[in-house]
């Protein structure tokens, strides 16, 4: 057998070992509590008006009824019409390209 000597360069291959798996037993994930975040949620829910919807707006079990959804839909066609009479806002005849219109509708 021969006799191997133990050399600066095995002692710190040793230690920095033995740091990595001190280091990685130290990640671990189960320590995450159920009810995290619950303090930041309860915060935003005190600043709204109507943490619950508002009370003079129905409600509907399954969604939306037919008509509302349908003109939703159209209203948000209509939103990127360009008008008839060509660019909107003064278009330059150089190539520029108009911008969709938003609705004026409040929310």
């Amino acid at each position: 057998m021969e006799n191997k000597m133990i050399t600066p360069f095995s002692i710190l291959r040793l230690a920095m070992m033995s740091f990595l798996l001190i280091g990685l037993s130290a990640c671990q994930t189960d320590w995450q509590d159920p009810s995290e975040g619950s303090a930041v949620k309860a915060a935003i829910r005190a600043q709204s008006v109507y943490p619950d919807g508002r009370p003079d707006v129905p409600t509907y079990v399954s969604g939306r009824d037919g008509i509302t959804a349908r003109s939703s839909i159209e209203a948000y066609q209509r939103s990127f019409a360009i008008p008839a009479g060509g660019a909107a806002g003064g278009a330059s005849a150089g190539g520029a390209s108009a911008a969709p219109t938003t609705s004026s509708t409040p929310m």
